[in-house]
């Protein structure tokens, strides 16, 4: 089960573009939805202390400044600091004033779901993942955070794609990242979360995106269509023969018998499934096939048969986010020896 739907927003029309799909996984999980800022250190307010390392409360008393300060945070921040000024103390409350106008302003607008609303202190990255990694349970249920891949930065507040880099390299939970484009965020009805496009290249690696596909889409009214590319064979330039395995297959061949397998698998779990082997780049071909079938979601793992050697998030998964024109889900696998 999805526990809830993390949506990370800095004040910018480009983070909120993320918002009507969040929405719609709401409305079709069930899950409710947390809308998080997170308010980043400035030059008169320092960075917070390490969480482990706080001082005991009796070493000395608090400040007035301090008091009034630690009693005005939202839960989940961290009180206030030593010397702190009244000067530092009225731009501390500004910053988190204007946060907490911006997610009431959003959270009133949306009355079909439960929204939470969280102002947190902090990095953009390690404030995301620390919730996400605390919204998760013993019994399976896991958070899904959805966020646009660009936003703004300046004025202490950072949301790029860098951040949605760092944060689907490490997130404990599947991330749904939307490529900020669209000269107006879609509405309820133009999104589609009933036609997904998976793509698996045959690893157990890439497979581990099909249970998160299971908890956010169901297979209710949910069409798969399971996508695997092969690389252009180019043995007919030096006049080779083409590659074979064991059994005189060719990768075509094999790749044809994986998807065929697993599309069988899934339709005795109740999908309606269809599948597609296609050569060439992988995010350039992923790309295309989702464009030409207009599916609503691709969905991948983070990292397929190379494992985890190259790069952080995988450089298929990277390439098909740069190049995407409609929502990227993506999982990060476990890690094998």
């Amino acid at each position: 089960m999805v526990s809830s739907i993390i949506v990370p927003l800095d004040q910018s029309h480009v983070a909120e573009c993320a918002v009507p799909y969040a929405r719609a996984l709401a409305r079709r999980t069930g899950a409710p939805l947390t809308l998080v800022t997170v308010v980043e250190p400035s030059e008169s307010l320092p960075d917070p202390p390490a969480r482990d390392d706080l001082p005991p409360i009796e070493e000395r008393p608090a400040t007035t400044g301090e008091r009034r300060y630690s009693a005005s945070l939202p839960i989940g921040m961290n009180p206030g600091y030593p010397g702190m000024s009244e000067e530092d103390f009225e731009e501390a409350m500004s910053a988190l004033r204007e946060a907490e106008q911006y997610l009431t302003y959003i959270g009133d607008s949306i009355r079909d779901v439960h929204v939470e609303k969280m102002v947190v202190h902090g990095s953009p990255t390690s404030e995301i993942l620390r919730m996400a990694e605390h919204r998760g349970s013993d019994s399976g249920d896991q958070p899904v955070i959805v966020m646009a891949s660009h936003g703004r930065s300046g004025l202490g507040r950072v949301l790029l794609g860098s951040v949605a880099l760092k944060i689907a390299e490490q997130s404990p939970c599947p991330i749904f990242l939307v490529r900020a484009i669209q000269t107006r965020p879609p509405s309820l009805d133009e999104i589609d979360m009933g036609h997904v496009l998976v793509a698996l290249d045959g690893s157990d690696f890439s497979e581990e995106v099909l249970e998160p596909v299971r908890q956010l889409f169901g297979h209710d009214g949910t069409r798969l269509h399971l996508v695997r590319v092969v690389e252009l064979d180019r043995n007919w330039v030096t006049g080779s023969a083409d590659a074979r395995d064991a059994d005189g297959r060719s990768d075509r061949d094999v790749a044809e018998q994986y998807l065929s397998n697993m599309a069988g698998r899934l339709r005795a779990r109740g999908y309606s499934v269809e599948w597609d082997v296609v050569e060439g780049k992988p995010a350039d071909r992923i790309n295309s096939v989702a464009g030409d079938l207009d599916a609503g979601v691709v969905a991948m793992a983070t990292h397929g048969h190379s494992g985890l050697k190259r790069f952080a998030i995988g450089s298929v998964a990277e390439d098909v986010l740069h190049k995407a024109t409609r929502p990227l889900m993506l999982v990060r696998p476990h890690e094998r020896d």
